[in-house]
């Protein structure tokens, strides 16, 4: 079994196990219209086991699921550290994207609230009840790491 970082991007990353990585590149590829590329793999007999410590150590930086908003060097460092046995901090597996951390990403794209419930194909009573919320859903974190790596907001 090998553990896997599949790239999406300068800064999306897929961290997961597979016996067969250009495969699973494959067929991750036919199901999204961004190029993905692999970025690095490693055969371990205990690559679940590494894969999920990896997962805890950027649970800071999850999208979605396996998903990650890191550069490649980034999500390569979280897994050699795993396989040195590092262990996540209590409160970097509890991250979640946070009111605050919505704000700064508006902040980031220098956008006003109405653009940013546009971009986010919400209104802005529903965007500013996100920014006040202590942690946000994450179809709304992926929409927003989704629109900050170059896809399209909603409606365009």
């Amino acid at each position: 079994m090998y553990v896997y970082v599949i790239s999406a991007g300068p800064d999306i990353q897929k961290i997961g196990i597979s016996g067969n990585p250009a495969r699973r590149l494959a067929g991750l590829q036919q199901q999204t219209p961004l190029d993905l590329a692999l970025g690095f793999t490693l055969e371990r007999s205990d690559a679940r086991v590494i894969e999920q410590a990896a997962h805890r150590l950027l649970a800071a930086h999850r999208v979605r699921s396996e998903w990650f908003s890191v550069s490649l060097d980034v999500a390569v460092d979280g897994v050699r550290r795993a396989i040195a046995g590092e262990r996540a901090p209590r409160q970097e597996r509890e991250s979640e994207l946070t009111g605050a951390g919505l704000a700064a990403w508006r902040r980031s794209l220098k956008l006003g609230v109405g653009a940013a419930a546009k971009a986010l194909g919400v209104s802005p009573d529903t965007y500013s009840r996100l920014e006040r919320r202590k942690v946000v859903d994450q179809r709304t974190a992926l929409a927003c790491a989704a629109i900050s790596h170059g896809l399209p907001p909603m409606g365009n």
